[in-house]
């Protein structure tokens, strides 16, 4: 139970740290704005990390 603690708390660092970086490149503020697939990319392992920490609740 206490690694599958461990391992929630990583994936739960790891989504809030993308959640700032993703944040850091939609408010860039200076030229050139971020390019779209970038931000789709991050979006993505945004998703693919909530489903990892989905099926490790489960």
């Amino acid at each position: 139970h206490t690694a599958k603690l461990l391992l929630l708390l990583l994936l739960l660092l790891l989504l809030l740290l993308l959640l700032l970086l993703l944040l850091l490149l939609l408010f860039h503020a200076g030229p050139p704005p971020p390019p779209p697939l970038l931000l789709l990319l991050l979006l993505l392992l945004l998703l693919l990390l909530l489903l990892l920490l989905l099926s490790a609740l489960l």
